[in-house]
Parts: C-alpha cells; sequence; structure tokens
C-alpha cells in the first residue's frame, strides 16, 4: 500500500508541478491513465484541494488550473 501512495503522490506531484498549472492553464490527462495510475478519488480532491475545476470528456480527464468562477457558455 505504501507503494501505491508513492506513485499517486508523485503522479499528483509530476501532473500539478507541469508549467501549464503555474501559469493557471488547462490540462488533460487520459482517463485510463489517470486511472491506473491515481484513482478518481484522488485526482478528485486534488482538484477540489486546490479549488481547481475538472470535466471530463470522451476519454480524458480537462482540468481548469484556476480556482476562479468557471462558466459553460456553449
Amino acid at each position: 500500500m505504501a507503494k501505491k501512495k508513492t506513485k499517486t503522490l508523485s503522479w499528483l506531484a509530476q501532473a500539478f508541478g507541469a508549467k501549464q498549472v503555474r501559469k493557471g492553464n488547462v490540462i488533460r490527462r487520459a482517463k485510463k491513465d489517470v486511472l491506473r495510475l491515481v484513482g478518481e478519488r484522488e485526482l478528485k480532491a486534488e482538484i477540489k484541494r486546490r479549488k481547481y475545476h475538472l470535466v471530463t470528456i470522451g476519454t480524458q480527464y480537462v482540468m481548469f488550473c484556476n480556482p476562479g468562477k468557471m462558466k459553460v457558455v456553449c
């Protein structure tokens, strides 16, 4: 279990340490990779902790790395 936790933390640190995240941009990750490496629960917890936004579309998770109010236009 400790190995899985270390792997999860490593993946989250890498994903949320990306330059695009620091700039407040959008990143996307394949659902199959997230589910295999981290798990949806852990991803959602990190998104909520950072006050970001998460949507799914097709085979991707799309993360809006900005805590501002989100409005879907169309």
